[in-house]
Order: structure tokens, then C-alpha cells, then sequence
């Protein structure tokens, strides 16, 4: 049968033995570690052995002894203690070694020895900090309570081992002569490894930490932020800085080895160098010894210990002279505490004012780029993907060490592009040389995750991550209730702000509503949580449902008053929009809910977003049935989604695609007021795209026809665009005077909807019209008024056109040098907006503005600048000015008997054959040379 019997054990480990092994294989190779385990397992044979102690195990650098006396296992223990100090490790690696003892009974089997004592004596073991002794109750009573005379048994209280139910005294085991150091025996960083590498675009953080820190009325500073935004290399590299300043020292407190709240203050005596004394608390020691020091405590990695914030502030409260620094993810919470927020690094120099130097975190990239890869070169097309690495990392420093150590591994394009897909896959230290805590992106989420202690928070942090841009609480709330699990706002409120706390979620503006956003690591981090837990699906359903309400309740509002308001609000939630879209594009299923939510941003896309608005449109229709197959219910929008899609493509110069979607939606028959509505916008647009076409006649008839019946309806948002429509149409067939009344009757119903934005281009196309009849001061007042609108929407789309007829204005009164600056401005202005159908309208201004010039060279360029806007002319489709073009083809016959026909089709040549980029950029330099 099995043995039992009483023995003493002693356990030891290596404090932060995984930093230590990597420093060693990665300094002096894998062959320099084997012989650093060897040298560390043969220290503490010998010393067990010379105290009667038999081996009983190892596993790595755990290790465990049984002796037949206490008082031999507390001889052994220090023996390992002092041996480890005075042993010359290799890379002057400096051990600190955790020894637990107990006393109890083990069982002998034939797989050696057993029993729940052994699991006691390792969980005491990982109780002790680097270089201590700690001891069980049992094993301090074995000793017959007499432990000889240069030993003391320091009671540190009641501790709770994991894994066993019950807390249990232990006791700090001191003895003579060893941890006698004090304040200034040793290099207060010296336990600290300086980092090789210098740090990157920390300068004003350093810069305003180091100021915060050294006013009179702080005596605590919390650095907080998520985990890898680089809390504990700011401050490495301040407390560097700061030695100078505080004349008794600064020490650093490394608390990321340390799992217990109640040992922060022994490892800050420790840090101190102090020996623990019969009788006295650790706290008390250091507040003694601290009394009239002037000292900087560095304490990193709080976050887990929150509970001893008690323990600092005590410090502070007793130590006058003393200040403490903190890194962690989450506030102390005590009294006095000065927060500063360590944000990740810019993406972008303006972000910082730093334009034309590399941004931050790509300077940082390719720092440890260039480091992992000595022989990267960058083209232009490289520089793309390192700002697009850092973009999609958020400029979370930690992030982008770990992907510029892949670049050895992989090109820039396929890193990029990697982590636009599975970031945390990538994000993997290869050489090991990061604590294993940071060796991958996925185990520092988690480590915060584990921080977490409300599993609702937990849940909400998952189904957050839903959110591809920036949310407010609202939104949250409503994403909550849609999964089924109806919040108070209030109560989400709170408990976003709880995540926002320990750093797991941003702030990205103060003002009300708030929002926040997730990192993109923490973001995926949570998605792969809610695909573990097969909930994916259903949260971004959720989420798609959210922002179909959203876009139905602004669809209308865009159409009056607030719409500015609308538009701004829309802005900060388009990537939702966009994600939304996409998980609806992503089955048949949800293409309803898809159109559901683009038509309801008719207005949005329209204002200067055609060809995503048209794109994602576009999409969702392909993904329906046949008309007859629709539910019923979705016909509506079904038909208005073709009537959008027509609308975008026309002004995006596409006449045969806006023609099949207008009749597609002409032939959807339902007897909802919706449908009928819808009809009959989209008949007075079938009816501008035959004007555009050429068939001006039928196209007026058209418009006609559309307005009578929006007008019967009295839906007077959708009569303004077709009175809009129709005055066009009767333009092109040579009824001014319809055209006129047209445009302002749609001006007077767009003012009493109080949709600005709209109003611009009819009181533009009046002021056009004032202009060609040469009725200079009613076109001058007509024209300011539409300009003066759009530049309070904030909008370009719509405001190079009207630039340009000023400019034309400009031209016509004689105001040569105005009319050069607006052709420019009208350039800028198309270029700004990406509406490069516009662009003809400022080179064709900009061409008769040369052509009056008295030199052939003034010819040559205004031919070039004729070709070029030809080229533009044609891409931008029917919607081309019939006015600037009858001009130009004047201009041009001016200019042929100018310059003589070779010379002037060279030059027209020329200019068609540039890109709009070049000839926007001549355009622009022969404004501001005239100028001058």
C-alpha cells in the first residue's frame, strides 16, 4: 500500500521567468537558456542536497523538494535566496526567486508522491514575491514555534490560495542580513530593462506628463489608456528624465507579476530595498522610511489591483514629499487623483501639425520595420500601405510593433490587406521578445477583457462590436433591444461609461449626445467572442435593424428644416451605414431591409455621395426576385429604390443606366400612395432624361405630366424637384418662359420646406438664366443668394457650377481678374467634392477668360483648356450645359481663325488628351499666374 508521512516542501519558481528566457534566447541564443536551466537547477539541488533535502520535481523553472525537518527546508531556502543573489547569471540577468514552504502529509506512490499538500505548498509559493519566503502556518508550528534566532515569521494575515475554499494564515519568514538594502544602496531603475528601441511621437505627452507631475497641487497622476497604447514606455522614459528632480529617487513599482491587492506593499518595499521587520506592517515601514524623502513611485500595471488604491493613497496622505505615478487601464478612483488619457499615436500629420513629416505611427512602423527588415525600400504606393496599416490599427503602438515584426514575413500590400480581414491573426510578436502578456494583440484584449467583472458589461462590450464607426448610448440601447434584451438608456449609459473606464472603449465627443467607438482590435477581439458563441448573425441583424430606423426617422427630415442637422448626424454614423449595408448585401434575405435603409438616404447620397449611393443600391436590387415575387409590403421602396438609382446615375452621367431604371420602376403597379407618389416623380424624371437625351418635346410633355399629378397630391418636396426637372426640359425645347416659372415656383416651395440645400439650384439655373438674357444685376443677385446657401449647408456638391456662372458674371461686367479667381475656385471646388462632372464648367469659363488675352499664347491655352473640358463634357453625359456648350463651340471658331486650323486642333488635341487631374492643375496655374 501507499506510504503516508509527514514532511516539510519546500516550492520555488522564478519571478517573471518567461521575460528572463526570452531576454537570454533572444540576446545570447537558445544553446545560452539550456545552460541558464541547467546553471538555475543545479543551484537549488545543491542547496537542497546540502540540507538533506531529496528533488521531487521540475517543470520548467518549478521545483519542489521534501525534507525531513523544517528547520533543514528553511536552511535550504535561504541558501537558493542568497546563492541566486551572488550567482553570475548570464546576460546579467538578474533572479529574483519565489520560495513557498508547508508542512503536511504526501502520499508515496510508484508515480512518486502525491497529496493535496503538494497543490497547497505551489499555491503558497506563487503567493511570495521575487527574492522572499513565505511559509504556511503549519509549517511555522512544525518548527515548534521556535525559529532560531536570526529568523522571523512576519504575519501577513489571512490569504486566499487558488483552488482551495478557505483563506489561510501565512507568514513572511525574515531573516538576518538578507534584504537589508535602503533607500539609495542601488539604482532605482536597475530592476527595470531600458528599452533599445527610442520611443516615437511621445514628445508633448512626455513633455505635459512631466508638467502635471511637478505642480505643487498633484501628488498623483494615473496614466491610463487601452492595453499596448504604450502606458509603460511613457513613463520609462520619463522617470529616465526625472531622476534629476527628485533628489532621493524615483523608483519603479512593476506590478505585472503581482496577483494580490494586499502584496502591492510588499512589493514596494521591495522596491525600496527594505527588510521586513517583527511587529510592523509593510505600510507603515515605508511610510517611515518615506516620511521626509522626496520621492517618485512609479507603480505599473494597476489595473488588477484596484482594491490597494487604498494602500497608495495612505502613502501619500502619511509621506508628504512623496508622488506617485500609475499606468493602468482603469482609474484608481481615490481622492486627488489626476487623470491623463494616453491616446494611441496619429495616423495623420495634420492630426498633429505636423504636415509634410510622417505621422507618428508611421514613423514608428517603419522604425521597427526597418529594424525587423534592414533592406525595406518604400515606393509611393508602399507609403499607402503603411498608413493604411496604422489607420486600420488605430495607431495603437503595441499594435503596430507587432505588425512591422510580419514585414520579414510578408509584403506591405499583403500585411495591409491581411489586416483589413483577421488583424488579430496577425498580430503576433515571431521572436518572442514581448511579455507574454503583449506577445500577441489577442492576449492583451484579454487581459482587459478578464478585468471585467459584470458579465452583462461583458455582453454589452460583445454586441458593441457590432458598431463599425462611432455610437452613442441611444444607439447601444437600441441595438440591446433589438437582440431581445430591452435596457433603461440610463443603465446603458452607465455601463458604457464603466468600459470607457478601463480604457475598452473611446470617447470621440464630449458633447451630447456622447459618442464612443471600439478600437479595431478590441472590436475584433469581441466579433470573434460573438462568433464563438454562434450570436454573430443575430447581432449584426441587430445592429442592420438599428440603422434602418435611423435612416427612415432622418429620410424626411432631410427634406426641411433640419436638415443640416440630419446631415451631420449622418456623417458621424456613415461606416455604421456602410456595414449595415454591407451585412445586407450579404444575403437575399436581408436585401429588403438593405433597400429599406439606402432609400431612406435618397437626399444623403444625392449630396455629393452619387456613386456609393447608386453602388449600394444597386447591389441590394440585384439581389431580389422578380417584381411579381416581392412581398407586396416592400414594393414601395422597391420602387423607389430604381427611382434613386435613376436619379444618381443621370447626374452621374450614365443616361442609359438612369433610362432602364426609371421604366423598371414606371412598371412596378401597386395601389399604395407610396407607389403612385413615387410614379410620378420618377415620370417627371423619365421626362428630364428624354431633354437630356434629345427629345426635348416628349421630355417636357414628361415633366409636365409628373408635376400635374404631384401637384394633385400636394406632395410638395417631391413637386419642387419635379418643377425643378421640368424647368430644364422646357429650357432645352426653347420655352424660357415655362422655365422660369418652373424654377421659381420650385424655389418658393423649397423655401417654406426650409430645405436650403435643394433651393440653390433652381435659384442657380434663374440666375443662369437672368445672365444669358444680360440681366447682370438680377442674375448678380439671383446667384449670390444660391452660393451663399450652399456655403451654409458646408456643401461642394452643387457650388462649382454656381462659381463658375459667377465667374461668368465676373467676365461679363468686365471684371476680368474676379473672373479668373472664381474659375479657380470653381476648379477646387469640383476637385474638393470629387464631382469631376463639373469640371467643364470652370475650364470653359477659364478658356474665354484666355482667349481675351492679347498674346497667341493666350490662344494656344484657351484651345488647350477647349479640348480638355470637351473630354470632361462627354463623361459628364446629357446633364452638360447646353449653354457653355453652344459658347464654347463659338469660342472655338474664334479661335481656329485665330490661330489658323493646324494650330488651333493641335492644341484642342493636346488639352482632350490630358486627364482631368492635369487639366484641372493648368487650369488653376493659369488663374493664379494671371493673377500675378
Amino acid at each position: 500500500m501507499p506510504a503516508i508521512r509527514q514532511t516539510s516542501l519546500l516550492f520555488a519558481d522564478i519571478e517573471d521567468s518567461t521575460r528572463i528566457a526570452q531576454l537570454i534566447a533572444e540576446s545570447a541564443g537558445e544553446v545560452a537558456y539550456a545552460d541558464f536551466s541547467l546553471a538555475y537547477e543545479s543551484l537549488l539541488r545543491d542547496a537542497c542536497s546540502a540540507h538533506h533535502g531529496a528533488v521531487g520535481g521540475t517543470w520548467g523553472d518549478d521545483f519542489y523538494a521534501t525534507f525531513s525537518s523544517p528547520r533543514d527546508a528553511l536552511g535550504a531556502a535561504f541558501a537558493i535566496q542568497m546563492a541566486a543573489a551572488t550567482h553570475d547569471w548570464p546576460h546579467g540577468a538578474r533572479l529574483r526567486i519565489r520560495i513557498g514552504l508547508h508542512h503536511g502529509r504526501v502520499i508515496e506512490s510508484s508515480n512518486g508522491l502525491v497529496g493535496i499538500e503538494l497543490h497547497r505548498a505551489m499555491r503558497i509559493c506563487s503567493l511570495a514575491l521575487g527574492a522572499e519566503v513565505v511559509a504556511s502556518a503549519a509549517f511555522v508550528e512544525a518548527t515548534r514555534g521556535e525559529l532560531p534566532a536570526k529568523y522571523a515569521a512576519i504575519d501577513l494575515g489571512l490569504r486566499s490560495l487558488k483552488g482551495f475554499a478557505f483563506p489561510e494564515p501565512l507568514f513572511l519568514i525574515a531573516r538576518e542580513g538578507w534584504m537589508s538594502r535602503r533607500v539609495g544602496e542601488r539604482n532605482p531603475l536597475g530592476d527595470w530593462e531600458r528599452p533599445l528601441n527610442p520611443i516615437v511621437g511621445r514628445e508633448s505627452e512626455i513633455a505635459a506628463l512631466s508638467e502635471l507631475l511637478h505642480r505643487p497641487d498633484v501628488r498623483l497622476v494615473s496614466v491610463l489608456g487601452p492595453g499596448g497604447v504604450g502606458k509603460t514606455r511613457l513613463c520609462e522614459e520619463l522617470t529616465a528624465l526625472e531622476q534629476e528632480r527628485f533628489l532621493d529617487g524615483v523608483y519603479m513599482v512593476n506590478l505585472s507579476a503581482v496577483e494580490d491587492p494586499a502584496l502591492v506593499s510588499r512589493r514596494t518595499a521591495q522596491a525600496l530595498g527594505l527588510t521586513p521587520e517583527q511587529g510592523r506592517g509593510d505600510a507603515d515601514q515605508i511610510a517611515d522610511l518615506l516620511a521626509d524623502r522626496q520621492v517618485l513611485l512609479v507603480f505599473d500595471n494597476f489595473e488588477h489591483l484596484r482594491p490597494a488604491a487604498t494602500f497608495v493613497r495612505d502613502l501619500l496622505t502619511r509621506s508628504s514629499r512623496v508622488k506617485a505615478l500609475v499606468t493602468s487601464r482603469t482609474p484608481l478612483g481615490i481622492r486627488g487623483e489626476q487623470r491623463f488619457e494616453l491616446l494611441p499615436l496619429a495616423t495623420s500629420p495634420e492630426d498633429r501639425g505636423l504636415s509634410g513629416q510622417p505621422a507618428p505611427a508611421a514613423e514608428l512602423f517603419m522604425q521597427r520595420a526597418l529594424a525587423t527588415r534592414p533592406a525595406l525600400a518604400l515606393d509611393p504606393a508602399d507609403r499607402s500601405f503603411v498608413d493604411d496599416i496604422c489607420t486600420t490599427l488605430d495607431g495603437l503602438p503595441l499594435a503596430i510593433e507587432l505588425a512591422a515584426a510580419q514585414v520579414d514575413n510578408m509584403s506591405l500590400g499583403t500585411l495591409a490587406r491581411g489586416l483589413r480581414i483577421h488583424p488579430l491573426r496577425l498580430l503576433v510578436d515571431p521572436d518572442q521578445d514581448y511579455p507574454a502578456r503583449q506577445a500577441t494583440m489577442t492576449s492583451t484584449v484579454s487581459w482587459s477583457y478578464q478585468l471585467i467583472e459584470d458579465e452583462q458589461d461583458r455582453a454589452l462590450l460583445d454586441a458593441l462590436a457590432t458598431f463599425f464607426g462611432s455610437f452613442s448610448a441611444q444607439q447601444a440601447a437600441d441595438l440591446l433591444s433589438q437582440l431581445g434584451r430591452p435596457s433603461h438608456l440610463d443603465d446603458v449609459t452607465s455601463a458604457i461609461e464603466r468600459l470607457r473606464r478601463r480604457s475598452l472603449v473611446q470617447v470621440v465627443r464630449e458633447a451630447e449626445p456622447r459618442r464612443y467607438r471600439l478600437l479595431r482590435v478590441i472590436r475584433e477581439f469581441a466579433m470573434a467572442r460573438l462568433e464563438d458563441a454562434g450570436q454573430a448573425d443575430a447581432a449584426r441583424q441587430a445592429h442592420l435593424a438599428v440603422h434602418v430606423r435611423i435612416a427612415q426617422q432622418a429620410e424626411f427630415a432631410l427634406q426641411g428644416e433640419s436638415q443640416l442637422e440630419v446631415m451631420d448626424s449622418l456623417a458621424q454614423d456613415i461606416e455604421n451605414i456602410r456595414g449595415a449595408l454591407a451585412c445586407a448585401s450579404s444575403t437575399p434575405d436581408l436585401a429588403p431591409a438593405g433597400i429599406r435603409l439606402a432609400t431612406s438616404l435618397t437626399v444623403y447620397w444625392w449630396h455629393g455621395h452619387i456613386e456609393e449611393g447608386s453602388h449600394w443600391l444597386s447591389s441590394l436590387l440585384a439581389l431580389l426576385p422578380a417584381p411579381s415575387k416581392v412581398n407586396p409590403r416592400e414594393l414601395g421602396r422597391v420602387a423607389q429604390a430604381h427611382l434613386t438609382v435613376a436619379l444618381l446615375q443621370l447626374y452621374g452621367g450614365s443616361l442609359a443606366n438612369a433610362r432602364q431604371h426609371v421604366d423598371d420602376c414606371l412598371a412596378i403597379s401597386d395601389s399604395n400612395s407610396r407607389t403612385l407618389a413615387i410614379q410620378a416623380l420618377a415620370t417627371a424624371l423619365a421626362g428630364m432624361i428624354e431633354a437630356a437625351g434629345g427629345q426635348s418635346a416628349r421630355g417636357e410633355r414628361l415633366c409636365g405630366d409628373g408635376v400635374a399629378r404631384l401637384d394633385a397630391m400636394a406632395l410638395h418636396w417631391m413637386l419642387a424637384i419635379a418643377l425643378e426637372w421640368r424647368g430644364e426640359a422646357a429650357l432645352r425645347a426653347g420655352h424660357d418662359g415655362l422655365a422660369e416659372t418652373s424654377w421659381e415656383r420650385s424655389v418658393s416651395l423649397f423655401r417654406e420646406l426650409g430645405d436650403r440645400w435643394l433651393q440653390a439650384a433652381p435659384l442657380a439655373r434663374l440666375g443662369d438664366l437672368a445672365l444669358d438674357r444680360g440681366d447682370l444685376a438680377r442674375a448678380g443677385e439671383l446667384l449670390a443668394e444660391s452660393i451663399a446657401l450652399l456655403r451654409a449647408v458646408g456643401t461642394g456638391a452643387g457650388s462649382a457650377q454656381v462659381l463658375a456662372s459667377l465667374g461668368r458674371l465676373a467676365r461679363a461686367e468686365g471684371r476680368s481678374r474676379d473672373a479668373r479667381m472664381l474659375a479657380a475656385e470653381s476648379l477646387r471646388a469640383a476637385s474638393a467634392s470629387g464631382s469631376w462632372l463639373e469640371v467643364d464648367l470652370g475650364l470653359s469659363l477659364l478658356a474665354s477668360l484666355c482667349s481675351d488675352g492679347p498674346h497667341p499664347a493666350d490662344a494656344l491655352e484657351a484651345s488647350r483648356l477647349l479640348g480638355a473640358a470637351a473630354r470632361i463634357r462627354t463623361a459628364a453625359g446629357p446633364l452638360a450645359s447646353s449653354t457653355i456648350q453652344r459658347g464654347d463651340a463659338h469660342l472655338a471658331v474664334l479661335l481656329r481663325t485665330t490661330l489658323g486650323t493646324a494650330a488651333f486642333e493641335a492644341a484642342w488635341a493636346e488639352g482632350h488628351a490630358s486627364t482631368t487631374v492635369e487639366a484641372v492643375a493648368l487650369a488653376i496655374g493659369l488663374a493664379g499666374n494671371a493673377d500675378e
